[in-house]
């Protein structure tokens, strides 16, 4: 019987082997890998050390944060698979794998490779995401049931859907009522290089969520290709939303084709990638936050990421970063579509904002704005929260859809 492991059905896999390294030593065990949807994976597993012996002082009851060397990745055998891999798990202060053996560790994203029996040229995956309760795609979608030798259509809300065609790559999915969308792509060898079809599906989540103003959450990430397929799991986590700070009206959001021409574009460009979703998620956090002062931080300090990421300047103690002088001579090369005054206003924003928020009577409880002063905040808020999607826009090249977020 073929193993399966999939986002939708809850699995119980043996592991007839697995290994990672904790403690300066690898450990290599057998047990079990259970995942289930809305937990994610469970691994279970007997472990014996191997390599050098542990050393003869150890320490418990680490307090703060988790550096690179608490870090590891289990690499597991499971019948009908490559293998099975969990990256990036974070093992501090286990006593029960230094003192007895055993490991038992819920993980947030599994990954597993097989050798297909198909070989199809080209290149077809899916992503299935999770959006939020207000998310809309971009047409509505209907499907035709058989009763006996009738059909039956049923609509679905009007904007459910998405199907789109861009360089030869097609993409269609619909919202389901648990607000999830697996979204199906096919493409020829020729329509994603190699190297970006595994980056396509996180692509594709990012532009659909700049799209529509919705975190979208990666529940499964699969790709086909060369006999080989790769698959993701995630379990779900609450998407956000842009509230208040939305960058389309409802009359101007990008079409369908747009948004797929985009998330290829995104898919060319990984710095590109990571500084508009980590925009994006950061703009989200700013509703999440319990302290008004924090919200406007986060939103204000945005800018001054943005323009390091494009001009290639990282943070470094004691090192100034003029960004007036940035942010005037990266709109010559990057977002013409933002003007001289619509840049004065954004710095002007940014210091009403940060220094406001930064400044050690931040963490005063007793501290309140006036109403003339919640006013300038929440329209400074929205002004840089355009701004931003304008410049992301622009720099990937669309320079029509950028001009379709109204700066104020």
């Amino acid at each position: 019987m073929t193993e399966i492991l999939s986002y939708t059905e809850p699995s119980d896999l043996v592991v007839r082997e697995a290994v990672f390294d904790h403690r300066g030593g690898r450990y290599i065990g057998k047990g079990w890998l259970r995942w289930n949807p809305e937990d994610g994976a469970k691994i279970d597993l007997v472990v014996e050390r191997t390599g050098p012996p542990l050393p003869r002082r150890l320490g418990f009851g680490y307090v703060g944060w988790l550096r690179p060397e608490h870090y590891t990745t289990i690499r597991m055998q499971v019948d009908g698979f490559d293998w099975v891999i969990a990256p990036h798990v974070g093992l501090v202060d286990r006593m029960d794998v230094t003192v007895g053996s055993y490991l038992s560790e819920t993980v947030r994203r599994v990954i597993w490779r097989r050798e297909q029996s198909s070989s199809k040229r080209g290149c077809s995956g899916h992503v299935t995401l999770a959006f939020h309760e207000r998310s809309e795609l971009f047409a509505p979608v209907t499907r035709m049931t058989h009763v006996d030798d009738r059909q039956v259509q049923r609509q679905w809300r009007p904007k459910d859907g998405l199907l789109a065609t861009a360089e030869d790559l097609e993409v269609c999915g619909r919202l389901d009522d648990k607000h999830r969308a697996t979204l199906t792509w096919t493409a020829p060898g020729t329509a994603i290089p190699r190297k970006r079809t595994w980056a396509f599906g996180y692509a594709l989540r990012a532009a659909l969520s700049l799209c529509t103003g919705c975190t979208a959450r990666v529940l499964e990430r699969h790709m086909a290709r060369d006999g080989r397929e790769y698959c993701e799991l995630q379990p779900r986590y609450e998407p956000g939303w842009l509230s208040g700070l939305e960058w389309f009206s409802s009359d101007g959001r990008p079409t369908a084709e747009e948004c797929l021409r985009f998330a290829l574009a995104l898919s060319e460009d990984e710095t590109l990638l990571t500084m508009a979703w980590g925009v994006l998620v950061q703009l989200a956090d700013s509703n999440e936050q319990r302290a008004w002062g924090t919200s406007e931080l986060l939103v204000a300090v945005v800018l001054e990421g943005i323009l390091r990421t494009l001009d290639g300047v990282p943070f470094r103690p004691r090192e100034a970063y003029p960004i007036d002088q940035a942010l005037l001579r990266l709109r010559v090369s990057h977002f013409t579509m933002v003007s001289e005054e619509q840049c004065s206003d954004a710095l002007a924003a940014h210091r009403r904002l940060r220094h406001r928020n930064a400044h050690p009577e931040w963490l005063s409880l007793e501290r309140r704005l006036s109403r003339e002063q919640l006013t300038q905040a929440t329209d400074d808020m929205a002004f840089l929260s355009k701004l931003y999607g304008r410049i992301i826009f622009c720099v990937a090249g669309f320079a029509d859809v950028a001009a379709r977020i109204k700066l104020p």
